[in-house]
């Protein structure tokens, strides 16, 4: 997410969709959220269903063509039943 002086510009990792919106991105995750995304850091939402795996040592969700986002200790709860990186990838 891009921030400016008036707009927030959201553009997705495989930059397939660009959203520009005149809201702070809290407001505009509920509005996300019957697409499947949620808050996973302060400056990060995800497609939960996109998400292939999290790295706890590193809170890192991962996504397909090697694309991660970090993940913040409030927001861990909501990955950690997902997939686990293994120790040894």
């Amino acid at each position: 997410m891009t921030l400016s002086k008036n707009k927030n510009v959201l553009v997705t990792a495989d930059q397939e969709l660009t959203l520009c919106f005149y809201v702070p991105l809290d407001y505009a995750v509920p509005f996300l959220a019957g697409f499947g995304f949620d808050k996973i850091h302060a400056g990060h939402i995800a497609n939960m269903k996109k998400i292939k795996y999290y790295d706890p040592v590193l809170m890192l969700a991962h996504f397909d063509n090697n694309i991660h986002a970090h993940v913040s200790r409030a927001n861990k709860h909501k990955v950690k039943h997902l997939p686990r990186k293994s120790p040894t990838d």
